[in-house]
């Protein structure tokens, strides 16, 4: 049995006052007069007064302390479910690190405790959804508390971000229209809630936080000369005033640095530039700790240092200007090439030939009969080749011909002049058209941008991965190598020692990490190291946290379908007890008439 508003409850504390009307009687006090022929009834009245005697319990007293009693829990809306109802429930947990928050007992941990409790007092039949980045619905239905140990075991609470609004128009799909759904997160929600079968319980409280909010290492330009990496550090302080905390620094191959003080403004974020030497591996940094540890700690591991083997098939020419000497002059600058003769990742050439071998190639292609253009130029932002190229007062210049039949990547109207088409191999065939002796592009900024995205381009295909430093959950593509396409499966060995296996297809492999920390990979021959760090101001922001509980259940039109309601009873008995009382007044009124 239970109640749909339990706090009308209260006028239960009508009870003692009744039982204090017929607790305190008071005596007549004498009085003289002169006759009594003018007094209907002489005798004694008792009801009510200031002196104390032994409490009077007529008849009329049950029934109204019943009537009392009946009206407060008809008021309370008593039911109870249908025996043949389970009531089906969908819980949408939020699986954000920021639930990992609290001292002594993280807001998981307290959500995991609520829920028991919920589960232990009804009856359910449960479906759970874990909210991510994306949302993931559990296999296991859950129909009592020890059910429910094995798909806690899931959440794990390290998702970079909870996908609450997802999770819940997945939870509406699978529950229906008759499934109560259960919001448990560390955070009000950021609207009203739109259905009546929603609840939303937020076991968050505001806090203070120091986090690590961005990190990332990058090789130092090999064209300056210099070695090493380059590392970037922030870190943001969440709170209304200003806080002290330490940063500790240390290096698989290098000394531990002592502990470096740092004191950041209210809201404000502290950015810290080093330099590593060069072999100096993985760098550890730390802040001190609080109430949410998981961004207090991130991993850089060395980026590989990949050098694109380049081979120029270009006329030598003794001018500086010279196309040869521009594009060897662009690919220097890049300081992520080396010039070779034979065996090339990236072959350029003016002279359009027959895909051969895995290699890319680039013809720039020139001709009779130029035409210049100097724009509008169209240029296709999702293609490797054209992030940050603008190609603003750049005149080009092209041969009518020939015409491409491939994917256009720039154009200037209705005339192609760059094309990107895919070979079986994998590899790529880039065509241009292009006049240098009377083109302005070699001389604006947008050449060496171009020539740069194509070779950071052609670095994505070598194997191994296209980077070692990710966020939690953000994809890493490996390009496999020739002996690495014939193992069986690829291993993971996560921060926590757990091993995961998946299967190889293809040239290229993703993998997605989701554990902060060092990751191990071996596939075949190949073996190497990938960092995934705890890395978002949303999650490390706890100052927006707030205790609640949003939505009613009860108000909801299935609600009332699956429950018998009692109050009809409370009130028949209220009004049959009221029906008496008048008649037993009534009979004393007429006999004592």
């Amino acid at each position: 049995m239970f109640f749909t508003l339990p706090w009308m409850l209260l006028g239960l504390l009508g009870l003692p006052l009744l039982a204090g009307i017929y607790w305190l009687r008071s005596r007549s006090r004498p009085r003289v007069v002169s006759s009594l022929f003018l007094w209907i009834d002489q005798r004694n009245p008792r009801e009510g007064g200031r002196l104390i005697e032994k409490i009077q319990t007529p008849l009329t007293f049950f029934l109204e302390l019943i009537a009392l009693a009946a009206i407060a829990l008809a008021a309370a809306l008593p039911g109870f479910i249908r025996p043949q109802y389970a009531r089906p429930l969908v819980l949408v947990l939020d699986n954000s690190y920021s639930m990992q928050a609290g001292e002594e007992k993280s807001v998981r941990q307290q959500a995991e405790q609520a829920l028991q409790d919920e589960i232990g007092r009804h009856r359910y039949v449960v479906r759970v959804i874990l909210a991510g980045k994306d949302p993931h619905l559990l296999s296991a239905v859950v129909r009592n508390r020890d059910e429910l140990t094995q798909p806690l075991q899931e959440w794990t609470c390290q998702a970079p971000i909870a996908s609450l609004e997802a999770s819940l128009a997945l939870a509406s799909e699978i529950g229906g229209e008759t499934a109560r759904i259960l919001v448990l997160t560390d955070h009000p929600p950021t609207e009203e809630l739109k259905s009546t079968a929603i609840q939303w319980w937020s076991l968050g409280t505001p806090k203070e936080n120091l986090a690590l909010t961005a990190a990332s290492r990058d090789s130092i330009d090999q064209g300056t000369g210099e070695q090493g990496d380059r590392v970037l550090l922030e870190v943001t302080n969440f709170s209304n005033h200003p806080a002290r905390t330490h940063l500790r620094l240390a290096a698989d191959k290098g000394p531990t640095t002592s502990p470096q003080p740092l004191e950041i403004a209210a809201g404000a974020a502290h950015r810290l530039m080093l330099t590593l030497p060069q072999n100096a591996g993985t760098l550890q940094a730390t802040l001190d700790a609080n109430d949410l540890k998981i961004d207090n700690e991130v991993f850089l591991v060395s980026p590989r240092k990949r050098a694109l083997r380049v081979q120029i098939a270009l006329p030598e020419g003794d001018s500086q200007t010279s196309l040869r000497n521009l594009v060897a002059r662009a690919l220097e600058a890049t300081g992520q090439t080396v010039l070779v003769d034979s065996r090339p990742d990236l072959l350029i050439t003016d002279r359009s030939l027959e895909p051969e071998g895995t290699a890319h190639r680039w013809e720039i292609l020139g001709g009779s009969d130029p035409v210049s253009y100097d724009g509008p130029f169209v240029l296709d932002r999702n293609h490797p080749l054209t992030q940050g190229l603008s190609l603003d007062a750049v005149i080009w210049s092209a041969p009518k011909e020939p015409a491409f039949n491939s994917i256009p990547v720039i154009t200037a109207g209705n005339r192609i002049l760059l094309t990107d088409q895919e070979t079986i191999t994998g590899s790529h065939v880039l065509q241009m058209l292009f006049i240098p002796e009377l083109s302005t592009l070699t001389q604006s900024p947008d050449w060496p941008i171009l020539v740069t995205n194509l070779v950071r381009w052609c670095l994505t295909s070598l194997p191994g991965p296209g980077t070692v430093n990710v966020r939690l959950e953000q994809p890493l593509t490996v390009m496999l190598s020739e002996d690495a396409l014939t193992a069986p499966e690829a291993v993971v060995i996560a921060p926590d020692k757990s091993t995961h296996s998946f299967p190889v297809h293809g040239k290229a492999l993703e993998l997605v990490g989701r554990q902060p920390g060092l990751h191990q990979v071996r596939i075949g021959p190949m073996e190497f190291q990938f960092a995934c760090n705890a890395l978002n101001s949303d999650e490390s922001n706890l100052t927006g946290c707030e205790p609640g509980k949003w939505g009613e259940w009860q108000t909801s039109q299935f609600y009332q379908d699956q429950q018998i309601n009692l109050d009809w009873v409370c009130i028949l008995v209220a009004l049959t007890c009221l029906m008496l009382e008048l008649m037993i007044l009534y009979r004393e009124g007429v006999t004592g008439s």
